[in-house]
């Protein structure tokens, strides 16, 4: 019996290694080791951007069986009091990060708010959470974005102050509802009559990268052209793979005001819901466009 159960826990290792959580080796590690030892503020704000990136702008991790915060380890490594001293620096990061950040930084702050006691309101925190709210809700299509804000909204009162103006209301009436769509209508404006008017990708090049994506020649078709602000979008649908569940391959063209053009792709699929409409391409386009990118398009510009 000895030999049986030894036999039974040599494996043990190997169960704990295969079973390592994604957090566990995420970027920015060494930056909280750093933090801990510094202080520094350029330290921390270095950190948010790491783990922002890494965690694609979605600040949950959706790991096998269990959700998880992307920041949660740097929160584990930090004392409650030591989180509430640094509401003002995270007030002030969440204010200036791009739109593509956002999310972590709303999700970031909350969690930085201590739910456990009443704690004195930072000085002008209820401006600051005011103007944000107007950002939010320009968001708020973005997946679980309102349901961060309205965590926001509700951790916010145990941060008190006998002139703060946001006292006399509820957090439902600092939620949000659909203020995105005064910003943005779905399905998105269409110009694919306008074609590739307007487009600085190299004819040549496109071609050869959609066709690297697993297009014949012939095969694609752009179904849809609209802009997101100042960017504009070029999608095309290539051909399913015949005999399978994979209805069409959506390729999409990101071409920036300023910067690099990118290209990007995603799958149609028999057993699930989403379809090529102008609704299901203008939300997936607007969920890529408020997300940190990482397209590639190598050759930019047809005019060199």
């Amino acid at each position: 019996m000895i030999s049986q159960v030894c036999e039974w826990e040599a494996p043990v290792e190997e169960f704990e290694q295969e079973h390592q959580f994604a957090i566990d080796s995420a970027d920015g590690k060494d930056l909280i080791a750093e933090y801990l030892r510094t202080g520094a503020d350029d330290v921390l704000e270095h950190f948010f951007w790491v783990r922002a990136e890494w965690c694609g702008g979605y600040p949950l991790v959706h790991d096998r069986f269990v959700t998880y915060g992307a920041f949660g380890d740097l929160l584990d490594a930090l004392e409650p009091e030591h989180r509430y001293r640094l509401l003002p620096k995270m007030l002030q990061l969440a204010e200036a990060v791009p739109d593509t950040h956002f999310h972590c930084a709303l999700f970031l702050l909350a969690e930085l708010i201590p739910d456990d006691r009443i704690g004195k309101r930072p000085a002008n925190f209820s401006d600051v959470f005011l103007r944000l709210r107007l950002r939010a809700g320009k968001l708020g299509f973005l997946p679980n974005l309102r349901c961060t804000w309205d965590g926001l909204a509700q951790k916010q009162r145990y941060l008190v102050s006998p002139r703060d103006p946001l006292r006399i209301y509820t957090p439902r009436q600092l939620g949000l509802t659909s203020e995105w769509k005064t910003f943005f209508w779905i399905p998105l404006q269409d110009w694919t009559r306008s074609g590739m008017k307007d487009c600085r990708a190299s004819t040549q090049d496109l071609r050869e990268k959609i066709q690297h994506l697993g297009c014949l020649p012939g095969d694609r078709r752009l179904i849809y052209v609209t802009r997101i602000e100042k960017t504009w979008y070029w999608v095309w649908r290539l051909p399913g793979k015949t005999g399978t569940a994979h209805l069409a391959r959506i390729v999409f063209l990101r071409q920036p005001a300023k910067g690099d053009l990118g290209l990007g792709h995603w799958d149609l699929y028999q057993q699930f819901h989403e379809r090529d409409t102008p609704e299901a391409i203008s939300t997936r386009l607007l969920e890529i466009e408020f997300r940190p990118h990482h397209l590639d398009f190598c050759e930019r510009n047809s005019d060199g």
